[in-house]
C-alpha cells in the first residue's frame, strides 16, 4: 500500500506540473514592467523620451521599434546602441542548469533502459542502481537551485534593486514562471530518481515524463520560442535537447557507474555485462547522433544566413565550438566501434591474453563525457547570443518581428461636425442663428433679426 501511495503521489506531482506548464508558461524572454508615458496617453506635447522598464536585461536577440499614432515607424535620432550582453553570472547559471538537466535526464534513461536490465540479466547487485540514483539526483538538485538564482540575478541586473516585492512581481510573470517551474520539475525528478526501483515501471514512467517536461521547459526559453510560428521550432529544439541528454548524460552515467557495475557481478559474467552495456549504448548513441544531425541542421538553416557566419559572428563561434566538441565525440565513438568493440570480444574470449579493455574503455568514456559537457556549455552560451539571421533581418521580416511600442503623441480632439445656421420666421420677423466656427466645440453665436421683406 505504501508503494502504491508513493507512486500515486509522484504521478500527482507530474499532473500538477503539467497543468502549470499548460496554463502559465510561455517563452521566457524579458517582459515589459512599465512604460513612461503609458500606452494610449494623451499629451499636450510629444514627450522628450520614452522609458521602458523590463523585468530582465535585454538579450542580443531582442529588438525594439518605435511607431507613431498612425502606425509609421519613427527612425531614431541617433543609431541605437546594441543591448548589453548578459552578465557572466547569468551565462554560467544557464550552462549549469542545462548540464544538470541533461546529466540527470540522460543518466536516468541510461539506468532505466540499459543498466538496470543488463544488471538484472547478469545477476548484479541492486545496490549499484541505488547508488546511481543518488548520484543522478545531485545534478538535478543543482539545476533546481540554479533556476531561482538565475531569477534573482536577472532581476537585480535589470532593476538595480532586490526586495521581496520586486522578486514576487517578477516571479509572477512568464519569465519567472518558466524558471520556477524548471526548478520544480528538476526537484521532482530528483525525488523520483532517489525513490526509483528497477521493477516499478510506473515510477519509470514518472521519471521519463518529468524528464520530457524539463527538456521542453528549456526549449520554451530558447530562440525557437521567439519565432512567429514557434511550434515546429520548439519541438525540434526539444528533440535536439533530448538527443543531447541521451548521448552526453548517458555517456557520463556509463563512465561513472561502470566500475561499480562490474564489481557487482560475478567475475565470469563481467565480459557479458560489458559487451551488453556497450552494444546497447552504442545503438542509443547512434540514434541520438541521427536526431542531432537532423534537428541541428534545421536550426542552423533557420538561424544562420551564410556559412561564413560560423567564424564572423559570436553566435557562429559558439556554434563552431559546439560542433568541434561533438566532432571529437564522434571520433571517440568511431574508436569505440572499430577498435574497442573487437577488443572487448577478444577480452571476453581470451581474458588472459587480451588488453585490460574495461580500464581502457573507462578512460575513453570519461574523456568523451568531458567533451560532451563542453558541448553543452557552448549550447548554453548560444541562448545569450543573437542568431545572424535574426540580427540582420529587416523589421518587416516576420521571423524577427521587433517589439512594437506605440508612441504617445498629441491627440487631437474629435472631428468637428459642421453645424447649420438655421433661419426662423416669426410674424413679420426673420431670425437667423449663426455659429462660428460652424462645428461642435467652443463657438461664438450671432443672432440676426430682420423684418420680412427688408434687409435691416
Amino acid at each position: 500500500m505504501r508503494r502504491i501511495a508513493r507512486t500515486h503521489f509522484l504521478w500527482a506531482i507530474v499532473v500538477a506540473l503539467s497543468v502549470l506548464l499548460g496554463t502559465g508558461m510561455a517563452w521566457a524572454h524579458p517582459e515589459i514592467l512599465s512604460i513612461d508615458p503609458p500606452p494610449g496617453a494623451q499629451l499636450a506635447t510629444p514627450p522628450s523620451q520614452l522609458r521602458i522598464t523590463f523585468n530582465a536585461p535585454l538579450e542580443a536577440i531582442s529588438g525594439l521599434a518605435l511607431h507613431d499614432s498612425h502606425g509609421r515607424e519613427v527612425p531614431p535620432a541617433e543609431p541605437a546602441a546594441a543591448p548589453d550582453p548578459l552578465p557572466l553570472a547569468a551565462i554560467l547559471l544557464r550552462g549549469i542548469m542545462l548540464i544538470g538537466a541533461a546529466t540527470g535526464t540522460g543518466g536516468l534513461a541510461f539506468l532505466i533502459w540499459i543498466l538496470g536490465p543488463a544488471l538484472a540479466q547478469a545477476g548484479g547487485d541492486p545496490a549499484t542502481l541505488r547508488r546511481g540514483q543518488v548520484w543522478l539526483a545531485a545534478p538535478l538538485l543543482i539545476c533546481a537551485a540554479a533556476a531561482p538564482l538565475m531569477l534573482v540575478s536577472q532581476t537585480y541586473t535589470a532593476l538595480g534593486t532586490l526586495d521581496l516585492v520586486v522578486l514576487t512581481h517578477v516571479a509572477t510573470m512568464r519569465y519567472g514562471q518558466v524558471l520556477l517551474v524548471r526548478a520544480g520539475l528538476a526537484l521532482a525528478l530528483a525525488v523520483a530518481a532517489v525513490s526509483l526501483r528497477r521493477e516499478q515501471y510506473l515510477r519509470h514512467g514518472v521519471c521519463l515524463t518529468l524528464s520530457a517536461w524539463l527538456l521542453l521547459n528549456f526549449a520554451l526559453g530558447g530562440h525557437a520560442a521567439t519565432d512567429s510560428a514557434p511550434t515546429l521550432s520548439i519541438l525540434a529544439d526539444a528533440i535536439h535537447l533530448g538527443a543531447t541528454a541521451l548521448w552526453v548524460g548517458g555517456l557520463l552515467a556509463f563512465a561513472t557507474l561502470l566500475p561499480s557495475a562490474m564489481r557487482s557481478v560475478p567475475e565470469d559474467r563481467r565480459p557479458d555485462l560489458l559487451r551488453a552495456l556497450f552494444a546497447q549504448f552504442t545503438a542509443l548513441a547512434v540514434a541520438s547522433v541521427a536526431l542531432l544531425t537532423v534537428t541541428g541542421t534545421y536550426a542552423a538553416l533557420r538561424r544562420m544566413s551564410a556559412l561564413s557566419d560560423l567564424w564572423t559572428t559570436h553566435y557562429g563561434l559558439a556554434l563552431l565550438a559546439k560542433l568541434i566538441a561533438f566532432g571529437a565525440m564522434l571520433l571517440f565513438g568511431l574508436y569505440h566501434m572499430l577498435v574497442a568493440r573487437p577488443g572487448l570480444n577478444a577480452w571476453a574470449t581470451h581474458a588472459a591474453q587480451a588488453r585490460p579493455w574495461p580500464r581502457l574503455l573507462g578512460r575513453t568514456l570519461r574523456l568523451d563525457a568531458a567533451l560532451g559537457l563542453i558541448a553543452i556549455l557552448a549550447a548554453g552560451a548560444l541562448t545569450s547570443l543573437a542568431p545572424p539571421r535574426d540580427s540582420r533581418a529587416a523589421p518587416s521580416d516576420s521571423r524577427a518581428a521587433p517589439t512594437t511600442i506605440r508612441m504617445p503623441t498629441v491627440t487631437p480632439g474629435p472631428p468637428r461636425t459642421p453645424v447649420p445656421s438655421p433661419t426662423h420666421v416669426a410674424a413679420d420677423l426673420r431670425v437667423r442663428l449663426e455659429t462660428r466656427p460652424p462645428s461642435v466645440g467652443d463657438d461664438r453665436f450671432r443672432v440676426t433679426v430682420r423684418r420680412t421683406g427688408t434687409r435691416d
